[in-house]
């Protein structure tokens, strides 16, 4: 949707499924939202606006919001549809910590919302629009950059010591159809050695070969949906932690390996900057 109003929801969408980390089934209602609402979580009674403010500095493996006592985690995937579709205002209940895995990535989520519709508001959008390069780096393990662009354009590039993913990547201009076609269907990935471990630490508890790809050393526990699709997922999960910065955005978002931990350094030196500007 080109608009330049600020969207919401036309109807109520209901999913239902098991957290990735906790393995906790939770049902999960996106409800419609006036102007200036922007997204906002519900878990448990505890309303937890999604903005960089609210994100945990330390999370594993996934971008975690938390007010207080209360933390709802791998938030990252809705904010991603939602961001990626254009909805700006939103409430998503849950009735516990995390929201469901659904199919591993965003299609499942990113077909009802669109079944439901989006509906423009009365009220204008402004843009979180990039005037200056931003970079932020791991030295020599990771990085993110962020450009001026008239649009939105994601690129991400990943590569592994590992035969069959050596190298990919992802480059596109984000409108609501090419995050449905090139990136809702990127589902989550993980190395068959790292398993345990992630287990033993508490995560990846709901995960299965139903919602994540397992990465072998010589095969995928399941084909993938297309030849990039590791690298669309984190394209995925960048737009997603991009979405803290509370507005849609107008810039060329360039990722090297990087994760949520990275993404949202990123996303606190381009508000710094903005701050500053």
């Amino acid at each position: 949707m080109a608009s330049y109003r600020q969207t919401t929801l036309a109807a109520e969408v209901l999913m239902e499924g098991v957290g990735l980390h906790t393995g906790r089934t939770v049902h999960m209602a996106l409800k419609p939202a006036p102007p200036e609402t922007g997204v906002v979580f519900v878990s448990q009674g505890v309303r937890i606006p999604a903005n960089i403010q609210n994100a945990a500095q330390h999370a594993a493996r996934n971008t975690t919001l938390q007010k207080g006592d209360a933390a709802l985690h791998t938030v990252e995937h809705v904010l991603a549809a939602l961001s990626g579709l254009c909805v700006d205002n939103a409430v998503v209940e849950l009735d516990g910590p995390e929201p469901p895995a659904m199919d591993g990535g965003a299609l499942p989520l990113c077909r009802a919302m669109r079944q439901a519709g989006i509906r423009e508001l009365d009220a204008d959008m402004e843009y979180f629009t990039i005037k200056q390069p931003v970079f932020v780096e791991d030295p020599g393990r990771a990085a993110a950059a962020a450009l001026p662009h008239h649009g939105f354009r994601v690129t991400f590039l990943i590569g592994y010591n590992h035969p069959l993913v050596h190298e990919q990547s992802f480059d596109a201009d984000i409108t609501p159809d090419s995050f449905s076609d090139t990136i809702a269907p990127a589902r989550t990935y993980g190395f068959i050695e790292e398993v345990d471990a992630l287990r033993s630490a508490g995560l990846a508890l709901g995960g299965s070969e139903d919602n994540a790809i397992v990465i072998y050393p010589d095969r995928f526990s399941t084909d993938l949906r297309m030849p990039n699709e590791l690298a669309a997922h984190k394209a995925l999960d960048m737009i997603g932690d991009l979405a803290l910065l509370g507005r849609r955005v107008r810039g060329h978002f360039i990722g090297y390996r990087s994760g949520h931990a990275l993404n949202a350094r990123l996303v606190r030196a381009l508000i710094e900057q903005a701050c500053q500007g």
